[in-house]
């Protein structure tokens, strides 16, 4: 059966190719929207390409991982002495882990200048290192204090969501370093849109690698982020956010009181500085000719693109929810594919690019923000289907606002003229540091206030602390024995 199996999986793509060939040689297919089949050998055989793959991509990806893991998993040990202490950091750290990512769409060290590309590769590793560290302490502390592991077995069940966040954050920061790392998003170049095809090919056999290593199954790993999800909202308490309120003043304390050193190294001003630019952004604007007078005009465009972008994913999150619980055909033959859908669909936001051409720019970031949200929303609502559809649906929308608006930014940074991503590099390009910097943080400010929102809204309706119990679901017991043994 197996080997039938295989045979015809051989069939069908062999047919494909020669079908593909044919069309190429009558004719019927753009070659500027789609490849010839050769395209990717050709791709593969170009130098640059994979020098850019190995050395700027992956070597990022394994260098962040480990040292950011390992600096992560310590710090996460050291607060997890403290339930206080590991409740207020934990409320910290669930979105501000993208805070990096975020930011560094505001300084003013890339694109690399000439004879100076060391320097943007340096601080790409910096932010690198520092989300991941971020993310790692997250999920240390998560499984730590949730699922009561042993240091041991909350290492392992780290790893994997360590090395995937390691994996977007190189993904996304080739952009910062181009022209000198990996430019899988230049489809103008001499390959042409067969650069995509080819980073989308490698791009699923390194996730499939990193699934496979860490033996990764879905549903269950749904059902463990769901569990985590439930106890994040229930056990919440005003003294985490005092804690966390806390910690936040301490650090931008020290933000002001070092502003002056970091500014000789960054250009960054301080606080202070960062507030009265965002003042002036929001009442009188930049003064630019070329920026809007106003920053809420491209905020505004900005939000409506996360707004359609999730409604696309959630529709399609919705689809694939329903085929899996009700298609045992459509389950068997879908299920394996999600995991391969983490991340990688934001390569298909740039093929949009290439197909559409240049209409629409706003358009091409919503489809790429629905690529990319599809999993983190399929992946909450798999994870809590025992809860009430509604409650399903605002989790999944909490669960992928970080990834919207990532996808936002980097989205308009590459194909559009307008938005609060735009408004960010059209400050910087034009050296007004505080003002670009006070409009990144704006964006992650309003990421925190939607995820808050609809955190107290499902903790008011839907989860009450004295009625829900500390079991996980059947599924994850089997997960967290096999992680203690």
């Amino acid at each position: 059966m197996i080997q039938r199996r295989k045979t015809g999986i051989f069939v069908v793509i062999a047919s494909v190719c020669v079908l593909w060939e044919g069309l190429f040689r009558l004719g019927l297919i753009n070659p500027i929207r789609f490849s010839h089949p050769l395209g990717v050998l050709q791709t593969l055989a170009d130098p640059s390409f994979l020098t850019g793959f190995f050395r700027a991509m992956l070597l990022q990806m394994a260098f962040i991982s480990l040292s950011g893991g390992s600096i992560g998993m310590i710090l996460g040990g050291l607060v997890s002495v403290s339930n206080w202490l590991a409740l207020s950091v934990l409320r910290i750290l669930r979105i501000g882990l993208w805070f990096p990512l975020l930011i560094f769409w505001a300084f003013p060290t890339w694109p690399p200048r000439e004879g100076f590309w060391h320097e943007a590769f340096l601080w790409v590793l910096i932010v690198g290192l520092t989300s991941v560290t971020l993310s790692a302490a997250y999920q240390y502390i998560s499984f730590r204090l949730h699922l009561r592991l042993n240091w041991r077995a909350a290492m392992l069940q780290a790893a994997r969501p360590i090395f995937l966040q390691a994996f977007f954050i190189s993904l996304i920061s080739q952009i910062w370093i181009s022209p000198h790392g990996w430019n899988w998003f230049d489809l103008g170049g001499t390959n042409g849109v067969a650069v995509g095809y080819t980073a989308l090919i490698l791009l699923i056999i390194v996730l499939f690698s990193i699934n496979f290593i860490f033996h990764y199954n879905f549903e269950e790993a749904a059902r463990l982020r769901g569990t985590f999800v439930v106890m994040e909202v229930t056990y919440q308490r005003w003294s985490s956010f005092f804690g966390a309120a806390f910690l936040v003043a301490v650090c931008t304390g020290l933000w002001q009181i070092y502003g002056n050193k970091l500014n000789r190294y960054s250009l960054v001003g301080s606080p202070v500085e960062i507030l009265q630019a965002g003042y002036r952004l929001i009442i009188s604007g930049t003064g630019k000719e070329d920026l809007y007078g106003l920053v809420w005009i491209d905020t505004g465009v900005s939000l409506l693109e996360i707004l359609f972008g999730l409604m696309v994913g959630a529709f399609t999150a919705g689809f694939v929810y329903y085929g899996l619980y009700r298609n045992a055909r459509f389950r068997a033959s879908t299920l394996p594919l999600i995991p391969l859908t983490y991340v990688v669909p934001l390569v298909g936001s740039v093929f949009w690019l290439a197909w559409v051409g240049a209409f629409g720019g706003p358009l091409r970031t919503t489809i790429g923000i629905a690529l990319i949200t599809f999993f983190p929303l399929l992946q909450t609502l798999v994870g809590l289907k025992n809860q009430d559809p509604l409650c399903r649906i605002f989790m999944a929308v909490d669960e992928a606002l970080p990834f919207a608006f990532v996808a936002m930014i980097f989205g308009e940074a590459v194909n559009t003229t307008v938005g609060l991503g735009f408004f960010i590099l059209s400050a910087r390009s034009d050296s007004l540091i505080s003002e670009a910097t006070a409009a990144a943080l704006m964006a992650f400010g309003l990421l925190v206030l939607f995820s808050s929102t609809i955190r107290l809204i499902v903790k008011r309706f839907y989860f009450n602390p004295k009625k829900l119990t500390m079991e996980s679901p059947p599924g994850l017991i089997t997960s967290t024995n096999r992680a203690t043994s």
